[in-house]
């Protein structure tokens, strides 16, 4: 399991940085956060330079609850989303962003619907409703274990869907 955490504001340009920061509406974390670099420098180094890009806001349900997963269901081998229909609502979460040359070898378990009442955001803008929450990278010929990647948030009970994420660590927990 490799968590790279959210990078908040990658770009360059305080507009750019400015709009992120509208989008996800978090006071309490700053236009610009980098802190998710150990990870991808793990995953890079493993032959898979995944970027976690954005911080995205995750859409609700009427109720205020966090709003149902795209799951792959047949992709999910392992079953680690078995029973799992949502995961947390932190106010930023990544798009797990997969780059071309290793695509082929990358599984997109699970995708969360971005916040359609959020502040515009470039990457909605750009024609996305969902963003990459959970990536599973099978056994290649020289590495026999698997891989799954997701935010490191959403190993905290914080920011509800406690019970689907309770199901997610069990699955994890029983592999």
């Amino acid at each position: 399991m490799v968590c790279p955490h959210h990078n908040i504001g990658d770009d360059a340009h305080q507009a750019a940085r400015e709009i992120e920061f509208r989008h996800h509406d978090d006071r309490l974390v700053p236009a610009q956060q980098g802190i998710g670099g150990f990870g991808r420098s793990l995953l890079a180094g493993l032959g898979y330079p995944i970027v976690n890009r954005y911080g995205l806001s995750p859409a609700r349900t009427p109720d205020g609850g966090p709003a149902l997963l795209d799951i792959a269901g047949e992709q999910d081998e392992l079953g680690v989303l078995k029973g799992v229909t949502t995961f947390n609502l932190h106010p930023h979460l990544p798009h797990l962003e997969i780059p071309a040359t290793v695509a082929s070898s990358v599984r997109v378990l699970a995708r969360q619907l971005i916040n359609p009442q959020a502040t515009r955001h470039p990457f909605v803008e750009a024609g996305n409703r969902w963003f990459n929450v959970l990536l599973f990278i099978p056994p290649a010929r020289r590495r026999a274990g698997s891989i799954l990647v997701c935010d490191a948030t959403l190993w905290s009970a914080a920011f509800g869907g406690t019970g689907s994420l309770a199901q997610f660590w069990r699955n994890l927990a029983r592999r």
